[in-house]
């Protein structure tokens, strides 16, 4: 092995596809559902970073997406926004187009809706499936971390 090949293992083994999370929230937290940091579940004791379902409202930042339901206090999965595909679930306005932007639904926590002009919430990414109706799922490429 060269020292090009180490390097690249190496930084490979630190690639997490899912990355491990604790539900901090008094509900269970659906698959597929927006998730944001939650700053009142910091602890030395619990290394385990808490998560919330994402809440609806201008200016929050989500984390990820929950790749499967996580129950109210247990540890479960979310995928990172990082630039990977996922399933979101789409909010009660529906409708979503392929090539789409998507942002934190106003309405339904978790969800997202399509982009809409003027509104400060943080980009997700950009729906790669189109759907019609309410709480279906859309494949959306999330977009990297940082200001929109």
């Amino acid at each position: 092995m060269s020292a090009a090949t180490d390097l690249f293992l190496a930084r490979a083994n630190l690639q997490l596809p899912d990355f491990p999370v604790k539900n901090s929230s008094g509900s269970a937290i659906p698959v597929n559902s927006l998730v944001a940091l939650d700053a009142n579940a910091v602890s030395a004791a619990t290394p385990t970073v808490g998560v919330v379902i994402a809440p609806t409202g201008n200016g929050t930042l989500p984390f990820g997406v929950a790749v499967e339901t996580i129950p109210a206090g247990a540890q479960g999965r979310v995928q990172v926004l990082d630039g990977t595909a996922v399933w979101c679930i789409v909010d009660g306005a529906g409708n979503i187009t392929q090539g789409t932007q998507v942002m934190p639904s106003a309405t339904v926590a978790g969800a997202v809706m399509t982009w809409t002009t003027g509104i400060t919430k943080s980009l997700v990414g950009v729906a790669l499936s189109s759907t019609t109706a309410t709480a279906d799922p859309v494949l959306v490429m999330l977009q990297k971390r940082g200001p929109c």
